[in-house]
């Protein structure tokens, strides 16, 4: 269910992983790419973000599914190893943030760095952590979402606009809405959540943001049915009725 993947600026693939195994641009099992503690099928099994300061490595964030116990963890790939189609790190392989966390796993893009974000289960709790030059920081910024989601919440994305100011979930078993946290992407908190009836009686699965951030896509567990919302429309209401 959940993947991910890397390019150059110009779009040439580096690598990509659905949590469990990293592949190189041959298609094949990069460098001590196997063995990774994402699952298959967790919603967002893995997230790759450049490591910042660099130009040839990144960081390969994994989340378990069904809230299980490998948790969170992340691995450096360098590209410059295995003639230029890189490994993993054994020095920085499968390293352990949390456990307890929803399928979702999200790269907000900050000045110097990104913040790399998880919804803790049961509660109502969003762990940001900081990805600087000096790597990861395993201590988290914590804030409440003011959404309290229970152990059986956890499938379904968030994803964060390009602008980094705001993210969008949908959970397991809460149907109908879609939940927009207002991010400050300076402290790594959520400042704000507004929650938008998506008007169907399916559960939120997938979500995405317009380049611009003025529009939210949604689409829905079990159903191929897709719907877009316009975020400038007004009170939560009001973007609901655009849908």
């Amino acid at each position: 269910e959940g993947c991910s993947s890397i390019s150059s600026p110009t779009g040439s693939l580096y690598f990509y992983t659905d949590g469990s195994v990293a592949v190189n641009a041959n298609h094949s099992t990069m460098t001590n790419g196997s063995g990774l503690m994402g699952g298959g099928s967790s919603t967002q099994s893995g997230q790759v973000i450049p490591y910042p300061g660099s130009s040839t490595q990144f960081i390969l964030f994994t989340q378990a599914q069904n809230v299980g116990t490998n948790g969170m963890r992340y691995s450096v790939v360098d590209m410059t190893q295995s003639s230029g189609l890189g490994a993993v790190l054994s020095s920085a392989k499968n390293v352990f943030l949390g456990n307890g966390f929803a399928e979702k796993v999200c790269g907000v893009k900050k000045q110097g760095g990104y913040w790399v974000c998880a919804l803790k289960l049961p509660g109502d709790t969003l762990y940001a952590y900081e990805v600087t030059s000096s790597g990861v920081n395993s201590t988290p910024v914590k804030s409440n979402t003011g959404i309290t989601l229970g152990t059986n919440n956890f499938y379904g994305c968030m994803k964060a606009n390009v602008q980094g100011t705001m993210m969008a979930a949908g959970h397991q078993g809460i149907t109908n809405n879609v939940h927009l946290f207002a991010f400050n992407k300076n402290t790594g908190m959520v400042t704000g959540t507004t929650t938008i009836n998506t008007g169907t009686s399916q559960e939120v699965y997938g979500v995405e943001f317009s380049p611009n951030g003025n529009l939210l896509y949604t689409q829905y567990w079990g159903s191929g049915n897709l719907k877009q919302f316009y975020l400038t429309a007004g009170t939560a209401a009001q973007i609901a009725s655009s849908g």
